[in-house]
């Protein structure tokens, strides 16, 4: 008799080399995973900082509204579907009619996560945050002088 397919114990060794290959792959993934996250943020904040800059020379002040400066996180989009954006941008100001003082993005941090941001005068302070489902915060923080850090 002729038999074709595999034997039970053949399919059970190839699933268990294909987990071994996974769990090797994993953390080198997450590793390039958070690496690209960390470019976002750094594009998307020294562009802030360039357009705050550029406010301020037009201006003689900083401002906290983001439509006065026309600038929008890169992969931003008013649809969370459509948006390739990870960190919430922006400032915690008061309302003002018209005025964007940030922009969600795909891991919904809430704006009040961007505590300690404000443009006054000659100094401002914008960052960007992000909620992991692990229930963690990540901040990033961008101020006048272009310095940008991780804020924990």
């Amino acid at each position: 008799m002729n038999k074709q397919g595999f034997t039970l114990i053949e399919l059970m060794i190839v699933i268990g080399i294909v987990l071994f290959l996974i769990k090797i792959m994993a953390p080198q993934y997450t590793k390039y995973y958070d690496r690209l996250r960390q470019t976002e943020v750094s594009i998307n904040l020294s562009a802030l900082h360039a357009a705050e800059m550029a406010y301020h020379i037009e201006h003689g002040q900083y401002t906290t509204d983001l439509t006065e400066l026309k600038w929008k996180p890169n992969g931003y989009h008013e649809d969370p579907k459509k948006s390739s954006s990870f960190y919430t941008y922006g400032f915690i100001a008061p309302s003002q009619p018209g005025a964007i003082t940030f922009y969600p993005g795909t891991s919904q941090a809430p704006q009040a996560l961007l505590t300690n941001t404000f443009a006054e005068g000659n100094t401002f302070s914008a960052a960007a945050v992000a909620q992991h489902a692990e229930d963690t915060v990540e901040k990033w923080v961008v101020t006048h002088d272009g310095t940008i850090t991780q804020d924990q």
